[in-house]
C-alpha cells in the first residue's frame, strides 16, 4: 500500500510540473519546433539522445502530390514489408485539408520511446522482413530522400526515476502530438 502511494504521490507532483510547464511555457508549441528541426536519414543524429525518453517525428517533403489512395498503395502494397504502420485516411485527409501549399514538410509519423536514439534508428535501418514494428524505411526507395527526422527529450525539470510515470508522460504527449499535427502514418 505504502508503494501505491509513493507512486502516486511522485505521480501527481510530476503530473502537476508538466501541467504548468505546458501552460506556462506553451511547451508543446516547443515541442513541435523542436521536431520539425529535420535532420537527414543519413545524418544518424538520433546517436545523441541513445537511452533518453522522448519523442520523435518524421517528416515527409515531396514533390509528389500524394492521394490517399496514392500514399496507400506506394506504403502499403510493396512486398515482403512485416508490421508497419499504415495510412491514416481521416487524419491524411484532416492535413491535406489544412495545407494547401505544395512541397513543404509534412508530419509523416509521430512516436515516443524510451530509448529515443535505439527507437529511430530501428526505424531508419531495419529491412521490411524485422519482426519489429516500424517504418522499415531501408528498403523503401521511395521515401529514402523525402524523409527527414526531429526529435525531443524529456527535459531534466521533468524527469522522474519511476518508469511507469515516464511512459505516461511521453504517452500523453505523444496523443496531444498526433491529434494536432495529424501524421499520415500510424495508429489511432
Amino acid at each position: 500500500m505504502q508503494a501505491f502511494i509513493n507512486f502516486s504521490n511522485d505521480f501527481e507532483k510530476l503530473w502537476e510540473k508538466t501541467e504548468g510547464l505546458i501552460k506556462e511555457n506553451r511547451l508543446l508549441e516547443k515541442i513541435i519546433h523542436q521536431l520539425e528541426q529535420s535532420h537527414k536519414l543519413e545524418d544518424e543524429t538520433y546517436h545523441q539522445v541513445k537511452k533518453k525518453w522522448g519523442v520523435y517525428m518524421f517528416q515527409i517533403q515531396t514533390e509528389e502530390c500524394y492521394t490517399y489512395e496514392t500514399l496507400k498503395e506506394v506504403w502499403e502494397n510493396e512486398k515482403g514489408y512485416l508490421k508497419f504502420p499504415k495510412v491514416c485516411k481521416r487524419r491524411f485527409s484532416e492535413l491535406v485539408k489544412t495545407k494547401s501549399v505544395e512541397n513543404i514538410p509534412y508530419p509523416f509519423y509521430i512516436g515516443k520511446a524510451e530509448n529515443l536514439g535505439k527507437r529511430m534508428e530501428e526505424h531508419i535501418t531495419h529491412s521490411p522482413e524485422k519482426a519489429t514494428y516500424g517504418l522499415k524505411l531501408a528498403g523503401r526507395k521511395a521515401f529514402q530522400t523525402c524523409i527527414t527526422y526531429g526529435f525531443w527529450q524529456l527535459p531534466d525539470a521533468i524527469q522522474c526515476e519511476n518508469k511507469a510515470i515516464k511512459q505516461f508522460l511521453i504517452t500523453q504527449l505523444e496523443s496531444k502530438l498526433r491529434n494536432k499535427l495529424n501524421p499520415w502514418i500510424g495508429k489511432q
